[in-house]
């Protein structure tokens, strides 16, 4: 159905559709007074910069204006449209013939492009004034009539409410469509534009508009949880980073809603798939998948890229993704859709290597960048999200649905809903799709969507490829520790870091990220290691080899010492495990037998429980004298066998005196003499 075609003239509008205008009419005006009355949080993260259009605010003569509250974004027969708007008279004296009042185009819009035209320039359609209101006190004539003007009090703030009835409004019934609205103010002849909005009239059937609306969590914490409160509107489709949400963190919003993991710290997808990676993703995922206090982490996983091609669906495909996601914030080549019978299909299945289907969903660009950034404090603002639903519903046949998808730079404000999701999901043509409905229906686009697209702009394989190398040494180290992830999951995001989506595309952030990926787990895994020393004597046959080991990490480090020796001359009889504690040093003895002398070279390492090396091989000659051993062995028993025979001599000598002698006295007048004076 296109606009202003004169549907049914007299049809009837489906208790629904009347149902659900009575409730976008109370949540607009509801809403944006909620707006107006409570100051705006801001998120302590840098946020995207909004529209390109600034919010409009009117000043003249010193009078200046600013819209509060708008609504219903949506009007059928009989119903009322109104603003209230703030004046204020910054001038000394009062300011007379002041008024304000709406205007609405002539004719209905009657296509997207028409609308944001006319939100650029709300100038290029005619338009017809509905209804004005005097502002302040009001003014009469000369003859005490009253007038369509009033005076405005110096400083003091000016409140007026601009209501146009369904015969102010003097749309046609049974018709629906899409019209262009402003808000203006006068003084005297000069008039001042305020701001631009749309109401969309609804006094007939339309089809319905199946929409699934995709909200991605991923960020820092305060970051995840202001997109969580941002999203926390009925139907929406949960895709969470569980590594960006504390543990006493919000997630009370995640309860009974579909919801889908994504890998931890948002990785660039297109670049790891175009590398052929298996090792990034899966430390990503097993990452998100640690945080088992949240339910997520049992969830499908979704990939996000910003390339859409048949080499990015067969990877993400392969390893387990239930489907993958076009973003578009971060797209440098958008995906070539042609439409489908005047319609560009949300979900896109591409055939793999295996002849599976593997599904790529492409939101609307359109839609999802006004949810996520058109004048989020602006009450009128939603209007236009609500239009363009209806210029697409007007378009459909109630099966042909749309993703929208604010992304990751989203413009959320505090801890409430997103005003721009909350119209659009509860706009009374709007039926909630969910992610696995969209999914078991892909459709086929009239040209083959590209084998690979888009890899300039990725990270360069060769650093993925020492990135992942830098992934595997440093998971060999973390097995050395009690708790791996004490280093594993800090140094394994640093690594993912220099992957990350949000410096697709641009070289120089790349190579900074990577350098510093590098550096930084470089020395992770320098901080266990083998201490360089001299060369090595050994004296014997056997003996025990001491080798000192440095732990420079915060945690005690568990190892198994390696000696190689690359002679049979010196044999290796153990590999000596030892605990060196945290930021200390210790030496481990390795028992070794020498089979003869020689000069043999070393190599010792140290490995994990597996059998994994977590260190780099150090190299040193230990000079073997076995043959030293053994002639010191001999003389030495030489010497114990001289020293015996000595000892017996003098015993026999002494037996030999004791026998001439015979027992007795000596003879008198004998002389007694030592057995030294014998000998001398």
């Amino acid at each position: 159905m296109t606009l202003n075609r004169g549907v049914h003239r007299h049809a009837h509008v489906s208790p629904r559709l009347l149902a659900g205008l009575a409730v976008g009419a109370l949540a607009a005006l509801v809403g944006a007074s909620a707006a107006v009355a409570a100051p705006i949080a801001v998120d302590p993260e840098p946020s995207p910069s909004p529209s390109a259009t600034p919010e409009p605010t009117g000043t003249v003569d010193d009078v200046s204006a600013v819209l509060d509250t708008y609504g219903p974004f949506v009007v059928a027969g009989g119903q009322s449209l109104s603003a209230n708007v703030t004046l204020t008279n910054d001038a000394v004296d009062p300011v007379p013939e002041v008024a304000v009042r709406l205007s609405i185009t002539d004719s209905p819009i009657e296509s997207r492009e028409a609308l944001a035209d006319f939100f650029d320039d709300p100038s290029v359609a005619p338009m017809r004034v509905m209804k004005s209101v005097a502002a302040g006190t009001p003014e009469v004539d000369e003859d005490d009539e009253p007038l369509n003007t009033g005076t405005l009090r110096p400083s003091s703030p000016t409140q007026v409410r601009v209501a146009a009835s369904s015969k102010d409004l003097a749309l046609p019934d049974g018709t629906a469509g899409v019209y262009g609205v402003t808000a203006s103010f006068t003084v005297g002849s000069s008039t001042v534009f305020i701001n631009s909005m749309a109401v969309t009239w609804l006094d007939a059937d339309i089809a319905t508009l199946p929409v699934t609306a995709i909200a991605t969590i991923a960020g820092a914490p305060s970051r995840a949880a202001s997109l969580l409160a941002g999203a926390d509107v009925e139907g929406v489709t949960f895709a969470v980073d569980p590594t960006s949400l504390s543990a006493a963190g919000p997630r009370d919003v995640l309860t009974g809603r579909e919801t889908y993991l994504l890998p931890a710290t948002n990785p660039d997808v297109a670049s790891l798939a175009h590398a052929g990676d298996t090792d990034l993703i899966e430390f990503a995922l097993d990452d998100a998948r640690s945080r088992i206090w949240t339910p997520i982490a049992e969830r499908p996983w979704l990939a996000l890229s910003a390339v859409a091609d048949q080499s990015v669906a067969s990877w993400t495909n392969a390893n387990g993704a239930v489907a993958t996601l076009f973003d578009d914030e971060h797209a440098t080549k958008s995906p070539t859709l042609d439409e489908v019978d005047g319609w560009v299909p949300a979900v896109v299945g591409v055939e793999t290597a295996d002849d599976e289907t593997a599904p790529i969903i492409v939101p609307d660009a359109g839609l999802s960048t006004l949810v996520a950034n058109f004048r989020p404090a602006d009450p009128a603002g939603p209007s236009r999200i609500v239009a363009e639903s209806a210029l697409l519903a007007f378009d459909g046949d109630g099966t042909k649905g749309v993703v929208v998808s604010p992304g990751l730079d989203w413009n959320v404000a505090g801890d409430a809903p997103s005003a721009n999701l909350s119209a659009l999901m509860s706009a009374p043509w709007v039926t909630h799709r969910s992610l696995t409905e969209a999914l078991a229906d892909p459709r086929q686009g009239e040209e083959t969507i590209p084998r690979v697209q888009g890899a300039q702009e990725d990270v360069p394989v060769d650093n993925i490829t020492a990135l992942s190398a830098r992934l595997a040494g440093l998971e060999r180290l973390a097995e050395t520790l009690n708790n791996p992830n004490a280093i594993l999951q800090p140094d394994g995001r640093t690594l993912l870091g220099a992957v990350s989506s949000a410096s697709r595309g641009n070289e120089q952030q790349q190579a900074t990220a990577y350098e510093v990926a590098i550096t930084d787990v470089g020395t992770t895994l320098d901080s266990v290691g083998i201490v360089r020393s001299s060369d090595i004597n050994l004296i014997a046959t056997s003996g025990e080899v001491p080798i000192t080991i440095h732990n420079d990490l915060a945690f005690d480090s568990t190892v198994t010492v390696v000696m190689r020796s690359t002679s049979p001359n010196l044999q290796v009889r153990d590999r000596p495990v030892i605990t060196v504690p945290a930021g200390e040093e210790a030496t481990a003895m390795v028992p070794v037998e020498a089979v003869s002398s020689a000069n043999v070279s070393l190599s010792v390492w140290l490995v994990n429980a597996d059998g994994d090396p977590v260190s780099e091989a150090q190299d040193f000659t230990m000079r073997v004298r076995a043959d030293w051993g053994n002639a010191a062995t001999a003389v030495f028993t030489g010497l114990l066998v001289l020293v015996l025979i000595g000892g017996v001599i003098r015993t026999i000598r002494r037996g030999r005196k004791d026998t001439r002698t015979g027992p007795g006295k000596p003879a008198e007048g004998a002389k007694i003499v030592d057995e030294e004076e014998i000998d001398d």
